[in-house]
């Protein structure tokens, strides 16, 4: 349903001129929305194909789409992103960015923080817990999660657990937008964030600056939303065996997720866009919307 809503929200409007370049299996009315499957690149990401042409050439090769967007889930929740190329601006500098943002790839994903509960009992330790994803990101990394800030009264568990499933959304939110999912393996490439990890000069690579704090991604999290609601900071990706030359990439942290399912604290979303051109590059705005599965319907109904 978020897909077949993104397809309208951006699409739909083409179709008073054009023939749609994707087809609906489901009956539709004057007063309904179709339910639009859109297909999928070889890698299995879904997109919306430019046209009837680029439909038959996505079998091939990584497709375009026409609005950059992605879905995640992990429940209770699940959340769609994408980036708003197509409606009317007024404002050249907005129509200017926009245009910038098209060719970007975008990704996003979800994690909640309770999960590892469902299986901890069958390990004596967070850590035993944690250990099964040592192979899947770097010695720097763990030695991020292992060396987390704890606050207040809070477990030192409870911090490494959020620190863990923080640095994975990074790079499951990474490789999503990359289009290839966890078919790229997740400790073949290193996150660290501008600010936050210590890595201000990474135009040729990282610095050597060493980080002045343990504090985490989530502390961060909860300063910023203060005034915003969400953490927005940059990025340097960089694939290990390539220590000249590193990517830069936007990262957007959510937490807060649903009026119905996860509260603050519980979970977060991580939505990445990249690659930047430099470090000073202007974002889009974020627009935040919460929806549940009736909206959606409604949506669908042409009742909202």
């Amino acid at each position: 349903l978020l897909k077949s809503y993104v397809y309208h929200l951006h699409l739909a409007p083409l179709e008073q001129t054009t023939s749609p370049p994707v087809e609906s299996p489901s009956p539709s009315s004057n007063s309904t929305r179709k339910i639009v499957v859109l297909p999928r690149s070889p890698a299995g990401k879904p997109f919306i194909p430019t046209s009837q042409n680029a439909l038959a050439t996505s079998k091939h090769q990584q497709p375009e789409s026409l609005v950059p967007f992605n879905v995640s889930h992990q429940y209770p929740a699940i959340g769609l992103v994408y980036i708003d190329t197509l409606s009317n601006k007024t404002d050249e500098s907005d129509q200017h960015i926009a245009s910038q943002y098209k060719d970007l790839t975008l990704g996003l994903d979800i994690v909640v923080f309770d999960v590892y509960k469902r299986t901890i009992h069958l390990y004596k330790s967070v850590d035993e817990y944690l250990q099964n994803f040592v192979p899947s990101l770097t010695a720097w990394e763990w030695r991020r999660i292992r060396t987390v800030a704890v606050s207040g009264n809070e477990e030192r568990g409870r911090a490494k657990i959020r620190e863990f499933f923080l640095r994975w959304s990074m790079k499951e939110a990474y490789t999503k937008a990359l289009g290839t999912g966890m078919s790229t393996e997740f400790s073949s490439f290193e996150t660290r964030l501008v600010g936050i990890d210590d890595c201000r000069n990474i135009v040729n690579g990282y610095d050597q600056t060493e980080r002045v704090s343990n504090d985490g991604i989530w502390d961060h999290i909860q300063k910023a939303i203060q005034d915003h609601g969400y953490l927005r900071v940059k990025a340097a990706v960089r694939f290990l065996g390539q220590r000249s030359k590193c990517d830069l990439w936007d990262f957007v942290f959510v937490p807060n997720m649903g009026k119905n399912g996860i509260t603050a604290g519980e979970g977060c979303a991580c939505i990445c866009t990249g690659p930047l051109v430099e470090l000073e590059s202007k974002p889009l705005d974020v627009n935040l919307t919460t929806m549940g599965i009736q909206d959606l319907i409604n949506f669908h109904r042409n009742q909202n």
